[in-house]
């Protein structure tokens, strides 16, 4: 699934609750979120360990790969994860290349969703770089006999599905602004004045009431009362 939205328009959202709700099934399973740049990435940990908390999750189900956490380290944090947030250039430069690790093995093996967010800044020799890394990274989890979900997130950007599926080699559904059902778009809006021979609350439980109805019981031109 690719999403193509506004900034600050809810998309990490949907990452959380595709995870929570996949874990919650298979707590076996693993989820891999990648995030172009190390800052992001730092931020993005720490809202992943709220959402957990707020479903009730172990908070320490959250492991953050980059450059910054020791070598030593990244092993631990890998078999106990359930959810591993990194930046491209570790799974490049140590998740694939260790695939003969029995951690990182299972990992690959018990990996079931990808999230993928910025997808709009893998563009030029970048996007050629990472585009390559997507394949390695399926070409692994064929081995390993497992085949994950995406789930992609990008600003509005110019045929959506071509770049995602040049980028990942699949074929994406898109959600769009089409899909959106904010308060952002224009709205018509009925004004109803309320019989004042009644209380206003009388007045609302019949407006409701009507409304509540089997749609052949309100036809065009029908009057509202109360």
């Amino acid at each position: 699934m690719g999403i193509t939205t506004g900034t600050a328009s809810g998309k990490s959202v949907i990452f959380y609750a595709a995870a929570i709700e996949a874990i919650s099934r298979d707590p076996g399973m693993r989820v891999l979120a990648i995030y172009p740049l190390k800052a992001l990435a730092r931020e993005q940990e720490q809202r992943w360990t709220a959402a957990f908390s707020a479903a009730g999750l172990p908070p320490d189900g959250i492991a953050r790969l980059d450059g910054d956490v020791p070598v030593s380290q990244r092993v631990t944090l890998l078999r106990k994860a359930a959810v591993v947030v990194a930046t491209p250039d570790i799974l490049h430069a140590w998740l694939l290349p260790n695939i003969g690790d029995s951690v990182v093995y299972n990992f690959i093996r018990r990996l079931q969703l990808i999230i993928v967010d910025e997808v709009h800044v893998y563009t030029g020799v970048f996007g050629s770089n990472a585009a390559f890394l997507f394949r390695r990274l399926e070409h692994i989890m064929a081995i390993a006999g497992s085949r994950a979900s995406y789930i992609v997130a990008s600003a509005t950007i110019k045929e959506p599905l071509e770049h995602f599926r040049a980028l990942f080699g699949r074929d994406f559904s898109l959600i769009d602004e089409s899909f959106d059902t904010s308060g952002q778009h224009e709205l018509e809006i009925f004004m109803v004045r309320p019989e004042t021979t009644k209380d206003i609350l009388t007045s609302v439980s019949k407006f409701l009431q009507v409304f509540a109805r089997p749609p052949c019981h309100l036809l065009m031109g029908d009057t509202i009362r109360g």
